[in-house]
């Protein structure tokens, strides 16, 4: 029996140990990439010697301005920084102020406190201190100006000036929660057609937009309200016609509407907070042992939309709007009766059917007496030779093609008299009335009405309605950083995969080799 070199034993174990490493590295890779922290930066503001102890503004994070909290704690700056979860509770800090005062801060940072003038985020980083941190502002007998002492002596009044504006601004800010969406409902009652709009709350007011009908008012005990925009009783719009309305905050309403014939029912409501109230609600940024740092938080307006599909309305007020011309018909039917009186004359105009004597006609045949010598007498006989009949056989009327040529006809004249005859017979017999043939082209007209049916049958069509949109929030976690790890993971693996496989190749050789 051949023996099995030990070299095979030692690549299993390499093996073995390398699968162990990678599973090990890519549990740390998933641990340290979840937990990853960004740290925050000194941003616009002024330090009279570059020291963080003494800067005066914001910082950046994220791209964003944000402000310190905790004076008597060191700076953030440099120190690893994650933002608050959503779950984690409110820092006390924070807890100990009125929805009002962190409303005030949201405001503040967002509006002033935003700017990259290192004036306007000096001011609003006093502002923060001496609001959210009272005690801590005042520590040592500091005030305003120890503050505005670290600010260079040509920016001091610009700073001053701008801090005193965001003290007398925040008295008229107060809290208000986040916009929420409102329901939208299309009714139609005793009463007619009613629209339905949810409540709204406090702090927020709606701006509603209708495409295909007309706001008529709020339905109330006192009676309709007037609507500002373009609502007007009975207006008619076009489908790119918007009329829009400011809906304060309050209870669910109601209100008439009428709606164009043909046209979808569009209604959007858009929910956002009244001037003056601001969402209490704020970003944390926590860095340990550190100063706390707070970012804007702006909530999204709430839009709720609805579509109600096309109609089309059997309208009889406008057949009485037409009624109004009435009046003018009836003079129209007094110059009827004149004419009446005109028409017995024309009844006259038949007694000249002596047209008939026209017929008489045939007497210019009598110039053709001076042929009718009394010799002719005798030929009166070729007279039942009906056979000029015949010769209207030789009016092979396929030459009534040739008609428009006239000179072709001038030839039989020179003919003996019956024949002249008979090219009067042609006369009234032209076949002409073929020619009046084509006016009954005229009969494609009423096809054109047809088509006009098919695009009234388009309108029933219907249109989906359009669910409301919800806001939505971000997580915090990453899943991108996962990817690392995991890529590595999987290289690791295939290595020892291809480790063992090559372990086994050199160990069957080995054999073979033995024997």
């Amino acid at each position: 029996m051949p023996s099995f070199p030990s070299t095979s034993r030692r690549t299993h174990w390499r093996v073995v140990t390398a699968i162990a490493v990678a599973a090990l590295l890519t549990t740390l890779l998933l641990f340290l990439g979840g937990t990853s922290a960004r740290a925050a930066e000194a941003g616009p503001g002024f330090s009279p010697n570059g020291q963080a102890n003494s800067f005066v503004g914001a910082m950046s994070f994220d791209g964003s301005n944000a402000y310190c909290i905790e004076l008597t704690k060191d700076s953030p700056i440099g120190a690893p920084t994650v933002p608050l979860s959503a779950e984690a509770p409110m820092p006390t800090q924070l807890a100990a102020l009125s929805a009002n005062d962190r409303a005030r801060l949201n405001w503040a940072i967002s509006t002033t406190g935003a700017s990259a003038n290192p004036v306007d985020a000096a001011a609003t980083a006093i502002y923060v201190w001496w609001l959210a941190d009272p005690a801590g502002f005042v520590l040592r007998d500091r005030n305003d100006e120890h503050y505005l002492g670290l600010i260079p002596a040509a920016d001091r009044t610009a700073v001053r000036d701008r801090l005193a504006a965001l003290r007398s601004g925040a008295a008229a800010i107060t809290a208000a929660s986040a916009p929420a969406a409102v329901s939208i409902e299309l009714v139609e009652d005793a009463r007619g057609l009613t629209l339905r709009l949810g409540e709204v709350a406090a702090g927020s007011h709606a701006i509603v937009q209708v495409r295909g009908g007309t706001m008529l008012g709020e339905r109330v005990a006192d009676g309709p309200v007037v609507v500002s925009g373009a609502a007007v009783n009975g207006q008619r719009l076009a489908p790119v016609d918007t009329v829009e309305m400011l809906l304060p905050a309050g209870s669910a309403r109601e209100f008439a509407v009428s709606r164009e014939s043909g046209l979808a029912f569009d209604v959007t409501v858009t929910v956002q907070l009244t001037d003056g109230a601001w969402s209490p609600d704020l970003r944390v940024l926590v860095t340990e042992g550190r100063q706390l740092l707070i970012q804007s938080s702006v909530p999204t307006d709430a839009v709720s939309q609805a579509r109600f599909a096309p109609v089309v309305i059997e309208d009889a007020p406008p057949v009485p709007s037409a009624t109004p011309d009435a009046p003018a018909s009836p003079e129209p039917t007094r110059t009827p009766v004149p004419e009446p009186t005109v028409t017995p004359e024309p009844t006259d105009t038949p007694a000249p059917t002596d047209t008939a004597k026209p017929t008489v006609s045939p007497e210019p045949s009598a110039p053709a007496e001076p042929v009718s010598t009394p010799k002719p007498e005798p030929t009166t006989t070729p007279e039942p030779g009906a056979t000029p009949e015949s010769a209207p056989t030789t009016e092979p009327e396929p030459k009534v093609d040739v008609e428009s040529e006239p000179e072709p006809h001038a030839e039989p004249k020179p003919n003996a008299e019956p024949p002249a005859a008979e090219a009067e017979s042609p006369a009234p017999t032209p076949t002409s009335t073929p020619a009046s043939t084509p006016p009954a082209v005229t009969a494609p007209k009423p096809s054109t009405s047809a088509p006009a049916r098919p695009t009234a049958s388009e309108s029933p069509t219907a249109a989906p309605t359009v669910a409301p949109e919800l806001a939505s929030t971000g997580a915090l976690f990453d899943p991108v950083t996962l990817l690392v790890p995991l890529g590595l993971s999987v290289v690791l693996l295939a290595a020892g995969g291809w480790a063992m496989t090559r372990s086994k190749r050199v160990l069957r050789d080995d054999i073979e080799s033995s024997w």
